[in-house]
């Protein structure tokens, strides 16, 4: 089968799905008013055990919970008043170990959390923006992967959320990595231009002037030297062509000393 068929066979089975759900729904809707109406409804086992539970919670959610024989849950299903599904599975303690989740903007959302409850991974679409988080025992994200417009990016930040690391790509597949101090300052960044040059820049407390090394196509290995307002101030440049130059300007960029 080609994949324009299958495709073609999924979508089908999917909209019958849909139809019978719709039309099953129509039938409930339908059924007379002596049906049994009940908020809250126990499955018990042959021991006499809860073994599941369906009803409404006193905050409006509707659940589906499924039980151990002593009772603990570990997996539920649920819809808030404000039509919020989630599913969540339960660990031995008991406690949430993952849920998946779908808000009210439309982000859907996978919460891992480890055995004593914690979250430490979260997996989510917000949008058309797919990203991980990995998060510490305090519940800050310290890691994150993601991609936006274009960009993929792979960070890692401190517990109060100062980006440290940024690994990634633009949205011209321009590859960089950079290094970032205080308040978010970036100090150093290896990158790739979009002209080919390869570049390092280095940067001081307050993220401004520093030094840039680099290789620039059809030129050879430069060298600048740049003040607090990123101007210019000292250069050299190994010109394969015309050999090794160097040069000085002023805070106007006027050009005060050169060599050769």
């Amino acid at each position: 089968m080609n994949s324009r068929l299958r495709q073609l066979l999924i979508g089908a089975v999917a909209v019958a799905l849909v139809m019978s759900g719709m039309a099953l729904s129509r039938t409930w809707s339908q059924q007379p008013a002596e049906m049994l109406k009940t908020t809250g409804l126990f499955l018990v086992d042959k021991d006499g055990n809860n073994r599941g539970w369906f009803g409404l919670t006193g905050e409006g959610t509707c659940t589906l919970a499924l039980l151990r024989a002593d009772g603990d849950p570990r997996l539920s299903l649920n819809v808030t008043s404000d039509g919020i599904p989630s599913v969540s599975l339960f660990g031995a303690a008991p406690t949430s170990r993952a849920t998946l989740r779908l808000d009210d903007q439309g982000n859907v959302g996978l919460t891992l959390a480890s055995p004593d409850g914690k979250d430490r991974l979260k997996l989510g679409v917000a949008g058309d923006t797919p990203g991980l988080g990995l998060l510490d025992e305090s519940g800050s994200v310290l890691g994150s992967f993601g991609i936006q417009d274009g960009a993929c990016l792979l960070g890692f930040t401190t517990a109060e959320g100062d980006v440290r690391l940024a690994v990634g790509t633009d949205a011209e597949g321009l590859p960089s990595v950079s290094l970032y101090g205080e308040a978010d300052s970036l100090r150093a960044e290896l990158a790739v231009g979009a002209d080919g040059n390869t570049r390092l820049s280095m940067h001081n407390r307050e993220g401004e002037g520093g030094l840039v090394l680099g290789l620039i196509p059809n030129l050879g290995p430069a060298l600048s030297f740049h003040d607090k307002d990123g101007k210019t101030r000292l250069s050299a440049v190994l010109n394969e062509q015309a050999g090794p130059g160097m040069s000085m300007q002023d805070q106007d960029g006027s050009e005060t000393w050169s060599a050769p």
